[in-house]
């Protein structure tokens, strides 16, 4: 309430946090207040607001209603410019209870700084663009994820004819026209020129069991990639607190920090990644004697890929990576020598792009799984050989997308080294078995119509046709519903036995190559051995004392 009855950035930080939004206000049956809202994010600002003394109260066609000390205050929107992956900021124009046509916007620091006015007359009412920015980093070097508030003053003449342009924009059809591409020119008019009025910072709460099922599936040998759209300095706090990082392990950060785009545009990734694809390389052909036992070493890291961790950057190294193939083979190889890869600040078509890097360009051919709660991730989940989405607060975009669905993200740990594990085990018995049962029946028939001429005869009656997959595939398919080789317990114990899958121990190409000659096998003793004995003349006698050969 203090905030609420003050003036400047305070209650205008507070205003914005309250007005700036889409959520939605519903009363339950005890006729308290509940926010719908499309993000927790969005529903912590508007609770916070809230808290501050502007608490939002009602949403209508025509605008929105904050209950504040001195009564409720109406607030006309007049247009809403929403959030998108690319623009990463939303914008609400309003007339505020003054009169007073005024733009609020909320973004990620990087985009809504880069609006604000220059140096820092746009930062005045927070002490400067330093004071900022210094804040930020204290944030984000806590885990927090950040957001700038900032807004604009907008005389009637300038409001006018932006929502002229912007409903003009909204309406446009026709072949050819691009309407995204008119709705961000319209946006460009009133977005620029901000004054930051604060910044705001939420705890991303980590969920039950999430490092101890990241630090598991390490240990089982799978490589961990966390793509982000937080600041590299909030990824990585995240990145140690859910032990995808550890003390001992040598960041390598891409590009430099300091890095400027230079003549060729790639912020010296290019350059920086050849040299360290380079030492990679070199530290891998060294004794471990000969390397060092520094942790603080870049070759002692490299020599063993369990210290080595790979942080980039979005806007700058991956802007230059993708779509560049020397640079894509370079950070291919440059990954494939990491524990980990920490990617941040980055957009959505960023996360489908690289997993689908790794998915088709790398010589590994590895098998991907990408996991996310968000519509951020959809693009990523569809890419990636298994999509695993997690239901919860951000809606359920990611599950109706994902081939499997999950409740929480502990919950991975038994989906892959237990049932993955288990079922991979039965589904390669199973092909393999089916595999050998059908080529010894056909090539039982080959060697019988070898002995007749290839006339075509028939070995076998109807019913052996009939019966032979039911009889001899029902018990194998009830091995593949219900063998189980080692028990729950010890699989989760030992994360290392989920190897088989990874190595690709039970199902290759060797396996299928010795099923398919030991099926031939069987096929000849299933047939040259009854053959024989009737041949024989001591075998088999039909009624007349004659011996039966395989022409009768």
């Amino acid at each position: 309430a203090e905030i609420a009855s003050t003036d400047g950035a305070a209650r205008d930080l507070a205003t914005i946090m309250g007005v700036c939004h889409t959520v939605v206000p519903e009363k339950n049956e005890q006729g308290e207040v509940e926010y719908r809202a499309e993000s927790p994010d969005e529903e912590a600002l508007v609770d916070g607001a809230a808290q501050l003394g502007l608490a939002f109260a009602t949403r209508d066609p025509a605008g929105i209603t904050l209950d504040a000390f001195d009564g409720e205050r109406r607030y006309a929107v007049l247009a809403v410019l929403p959030f998108d992956s690319a623009r990463k900021r939303m914008s609400t124009l309003v007339r505020t209870p003054d009169g007073v046509a005024r733009l609020m916007c909320k973004g990620a620091d990087n985009i809504v700084l880069g609006l604000a006015k220059e140096g820092d007359e746009g930062c005045a009412k927070v002490g400067g663009r330093d004071v900022l920015q210094k804040a930020l980093s204290d944030f984000a070097t806590e885990g927090l994820r950040t957001l700038v508030l900032a807004q604009r003053d907008l005389t009637d003449d300038e409001c006018a004819a932006f929502q002229k342009r912007w409903r003009a924009a909204e309406t446009a059809a026709g072949k050819g026209v691009d309407r995204a591409k008119l709705l961000a020119e319209a946006a460009a008019t009133v977005e620029r020129d901000l004054e930051v009025v604060g910044a705001t910072a939420i705890e991303d709460k980590l969920q039950d069991g999430a490092p101890d099922t990241i630090a598991e599936l390490a240990k089982a040998g799978i490589k961990l990639w966390v793509l982000t759209g937080d600041k590299v300095e909030t990824a990585v706090n995240i990145g140690y607190s859910t032990k995808l990082l550890t003390p001992d392990m040598y960041l390598v950060r891409v590009p430099a920090e300091g890095a400027v785009a230079g003549d060729l545009g790639d912020y010296g990734v290019t350059a920086q990644l050849e040299g360290l694809v380079d030492v990679v390389a070199k530290a891998a052909t060294l004794e471990s004697g000969e390397v060092g036992s520094s942790s603080s070493s870049l070759g002692g890291a490299a020599a063993n890929s369990d210290h080595l961790a790979l942080v980039l950057e979005g806007a700058t190294a991956l802007e230059a990576i993708l779509g560049d193939d020397r640079r894509e083979q370079l950070l291919i190889q440059l990954a494939s020598s990491c524990k980990a890869v920490l990617a941040c600040r980055v957009s959505p078509a960023q996360k489908r792009l690289i997993v689908g890097l790794m998915r088709r360009k790398s010589p590994d051919k590895p098998i991907t799984l990408a996991i996310g709660d968000g519509a951020n991730d959809v693009g990523m989940i569809q890419e990636a050989h298994v999509g695993v989405g997690i239901s919860g607060k951000e809606g359920r975009q990611a599950v109706n997308n994902a081939d499997f669905a999950i409740a929480q993200f502990r919950f991975l740990k038994l989906l892959c080294l237990k049932h993955g594990r288990i079922n991979y085990r039965r589904f390669a018995k199973l092909i393999i078995y089916s595999f050998f049962k059908n080529i010894a029946l056909v090539f039982v028939l080959f060697w019988y119509n070898n002995d007749n001429g290839w006339s075509g005869a028939s070995l076998y009656n109807p019913w052996v046709y009939s019966g032979y997959n039911f009889f001899l595939g029902l018990l194998p398919f009830c091995m593949g519903f219900f063998d189980v080789d080692t028990s729950s317990e010890t699989l989760l114990k030992y994360p290392r036995l989920y190897a088989a899958g990874l190595h690709r121990m039970d199902l290759n190409v060797a396996n299928m190559a010795y099923n398919t000659v030991e099926a031939v096998a069987a096929s000849v003793v299933c047939y040259y051995v009854p053959r024989a004995f009737y041949e024989d003349s001591g075998g088999i006698w039909n009624h007349n004392g004659e011996a039966s050969d395989v022409w009768v």
